[in-house]
């Protein structure tokens, strides 16, 4: 947080940027890649922060391989109804950009999709803004897709004192979910970026064999 992006491009010199940003706002998402792969930006819009990255790489066995990256951040306001409603009109635009790919192959969907709490029994009462979106329904259109959940050990956001929520996750296509090593929640910038600012929400560390 209060940080320049330049600062921390710096410290990822060995990694090309793939960037989309929404001038009005002057936020958005990016990508940095190894300079060994290739990576191309395919698509970006600013209603969700979205961009769609593709990654391709020779493996050790000479073979060609390939990840489609989908990065986006859910916008929020003030948690009303109508609020939760255009949090659902932003995902279902990525859901709709995902049902017209042509390609799919290696398909990971990350970012802060921002539903909120997660109420366990996915029970919300219509004078609840999750009602309209929350992680249930996520959940539900993601399995339509054939793309699944990964479980993700600790929290990515911490309100308040012992209050966390769990609202950044990796979505991914059955092919990389068999490659899964391990994923959980990390502050990896606490330490070696410190004097250049935080995020405020922990990273998702995760690892595959593809």
């Amino acid at each position: 947080m209060n940080c320049e992006a330049s600062d921390y491009k710096k410290c990822l010199e060995d990694y090309n940027a793939i960037e989309a940003f929404d001038d009005r706002q002057e936020r958005g998402v990016s990508c940095y890649v190894i300079k060994s792969l290739k990576a191309e930006k395919v698509s970006s819009f600013s209603s969700p922060h979205f961009l769609h990255v593709r990654i391709t790489g020779v493996d050790d066995n000479g073979e060609n391989k390939k990840i489609n990256l989908i990065i986006f951040r859910i916008l929020v306001s003030d948690q009303s109804i109508s609020d939760f409603q255009y949090r659902k009109q932003q995902f279902d635009t990525v859901m709709e950009y995902i049902d017209d790919l042509d390609d799919k192959e290696n398909l990971i969907l990350t970012g802060d999709w921002n539903h909120g709490v997660i109420n366990e029994s996915g029970i919300y009462s219509k004078t609840c803004s999750r009602y309209y979106y929350n992680y249930q329904y996520i959940e539900e259109e993601l399995k339509q897709r054939n793309l699944t959940i990964l479980p993700i050990s600790g929290y990515s956001y911490e309100v308040s004192d012992n209050f966390y929520l769990k609202i950044d996750h990796i979505a991914v296509s059955e092919s990389v979910a068999e490659g899964m090593v391990h994923a959980y929640y990390d502050d990896l910038f606490k330490d070696e970026c410190r004097q250049i600012g935080i995020p405020d929400h922990s990273c998702i560390y995760a690892e595959f064999e593809i």
